[in-house]
């Protein structure tokens, strides 16, 4: 199934040292290209859409071959991402990229999956066809911070099942 990805576009922005550092238009049109050229969403079957605060007319229009772009008008970005969320239909489908504690917080407890800025821009570990993605996540399976190899896990799991198994006979 086909993933939906919703940017908070200026978070991300400023949460990325090359685009923090450019114009507000700059900015922009710089997340745009990197949605489009390096593709951080993986296949081309997900879809992308990119909220910002404002108006298009007082900003700009940015257009994207790609991805979806909003401007907010009377409201913020991040009150327009929970809007879209709640309203989706199929939310574990849905990711919202975003750092905001707040937006995460909601749009998780409404059953959408959350994504990092950084996390997204490592497009490894969206992209199913990349193979250092594939080994990363062959190699490791992430229990919150923590790490365990392939291995380690499989002997867990097999110690756990001879307990259960134990348990109950």
């Amino acid at each position: 199934m086909a993933l939906h990805f919703i940017l908070d576009g200026y978070n991300v922005i400023k949460q990325t040292s090359l685009l923090a550092e450019k114009d507000l238009e700059q900015g922009r049109k710089g997340l745009i290209k990197i949605v489009e050229t390096q593709k951080p969403q993986g296949s081309v079957n997900n879809k992308v859409t990119i909220i910002f605060d404002g108006k298009p007319g007082v900003f700009g229009s940015t257009a994207s071959s790609c991805a979806r772009i909003l401007f907010t008008s009377g409201h913020s970005a991040d009150e327009k991402i929970k809007d879209l969320v709640d309203k989706t239909k199929n939310r574990k489908n849905t990711v919202v990229v975003t750092n905001d504690k707040d937006v995460r917080f909601y749009v998780r407890a409404l059953g959408a999956q959350v994504c990092q800025v950084k996390e997204f821009l490592d497009k490894s570990r969206w992209s199913a066809s990349s193979a250092k993605g594939k080994k990363k996540r062959e190699a490791l399976i992430d229990i919150g911070k923590k790490k365990l190899s392939g291995s380690l896990a499989a002997k867990i799991n097999s110690e756990l099942k001879d307990i259960w198994l134990r348990k109950k006979s």
